[in-house]
């Protein structure tokens, strides 16, 4: 799942406390993204044994996130997408 964040980061860019907060929340995110590793019932994105494992590739304003088709595993990367949608206050 590819998601852009180009509208909000463009949004933000002008004003060094908005960008700043915007970094932060990005952080908050990759961090609630990690933690799903941590739930035992979350199948992520198969990789060989003894690597890291990945859940999402970030740069600037893109992010990749990587997961199974279990639904599960699905529903909680949402949730972690809608809460960090929510802490944005991102509108359409």
């Amino acid at each position: 799942m590819k998601l852009d964040m180009e509208n909000t980061y463009d949004r933000l860019s002008w004003d060094p406390l908005f960008l700043t907060l915007f970094i932060q929340a990005a952080k908050v995110l990759t961090r609630n993204l990690n933690t799903l590793n941590q739930i035992p019932q979350f199948i992520g994105y198969g990789m060989p044994r003894k690597r890291p494992e990945i859940n999402h590739v970030s740069y600037v304003d893109d992010m990749i996130t990587f997961s199974s088709v279990d639904l599960f595993s699905l529903r909680l990367i949402m949730v972690v997408l809608r809460k960090y949608e929510i802490k944005l206050r991102i509108e359409d």
